[in-house]
């Protein structure tokens, strides 16, 4: 189910002087909590990143992400294992040092570029020739 959906069920079998069974209260109670559950599938990391990822190269993924891939435009393809109910979402990413404090921090402000509901790119430069040892997290957020 959706957000609208979910909220749906809720206005209906939780409606003011309603006379639900415990059934029904219960469908609403899974509801909410498999809605929930959902939410959690849009949570992963790629790990072993040294920008920048070479064109066809893979990166090793983990969670809700099946697949990270370099880009000619030095981007990385992400794909998701769980497509999102539609292009209305955002990507929020957090960039772990797994190497040396000096050449992991010679990188820029990253950026994302939506491409499908199951698809987008992740966007990061070095600012100096360093080789880095980067894991970024990634949460991927729907606004419907």
């Amino acid at each position: 189910m959706n957000y609208t959906e979910v909220l749906d069920l809720i206005n209906t079998n939780l409606a003011s002087a309603s006379n639900i069974t415990a059934a029904e209260h219960r469908e609403v109670e899974i509801a909410l909590l498999n809605y929930g559950k959902a939410q959690n599938n849009y949570v992963g990391y790629i790990t072993g990143v040294d920008l920048p990822v070479a064109n066809g190269s893979s990166l090793t993924v983990n969670g809700g992400i099946t697949s990270a891939v370099g880009t000619a435009s030095n981007g990385v393809l992400i794909t998701l294992t769980t497509s999102m109910p539609s292009m209305n979402y955002y990507v929020r990413s957090f960039v772990e040092s797994l190497g040396t404090y000096t050449a992991d921090t010679e990188i820029r402000r990253e950026s994302f570029k939506k491409i499908s509901t199951t698809q987008f790119y992740y966007i990061q430069s070095e600012t100096n020739a360093q080789a880095q040892n980067l894991k970024i997290h990634f949460e991927v957020i729907s606004l419907d």
